[in-house]
């Protein structure tokens, strides 16, 4: 019976050592992601700044129909400009709510794994995990080829 009890620890141990392991690679991911959505949300900001500086600019009844011409393509110029930019801010804040969820997650597993739970909740959410995180690179390769970095 003895040796059938070690076997029992020996198999706890390695399953807590895995779970170490996993806990380990997630906070290293998370870490990295963290990094990224510090870099996004300042990089959002900045876009924010900047698209309200460029609203301010006003025009005066003086100009000719040439100049009225010419703001008109500007304009249409600036619309797909707008598009774009919407379409980055859409992105960098999706990938803050990814990020924020791959948090929560960490978090819940790390408390999990301090008070040495591992069970089908905590499989779950490393599977949910792991799920949010291949969400996450999929936005963070779309911010890249929109040239969001």
């Amino acid at each position: 019976v003895a040796q059938g009890d070690e076997r029992e620890l020996l198999a706890i141990l390695e399953r807590r050592r895995a779970a170490q392991q996993a806990v380990d690679e997630q906070e290293r991911k998370i870490a990295e992601l963290t990094a990224l959505q510090e870099s996004l949300r300042h990089r959002l900001l900045s876009m924010e700044q900047q698209g309200g500086l460029g609203e301010a600019s006003g025009k005066t009844e003086e100009e000719d129909d040439d100049e009225d011409e010419e703001e008109e393509e500007e304009e249409e110029e600036e619309d797909g400009a707008d598009e774009a930019a919407d379409l980055r801010r859409r992105v960098l804040r999706l990938l803050s709510v990814k990020s924020g969820q791959c948090e929560q997650i960490r978090d819940y597993l790390i408390a999990a794994h301090e008070a040495g739970v591992h069970d089908d909740n905590t499989e779950r959410a490393e599977a949910e995990l792991r799920a949010r995180y291949a969400e996450l690179q999929d936005v963070a390769a779309i911010a890249t080829r929109l040239g969001i970095r």
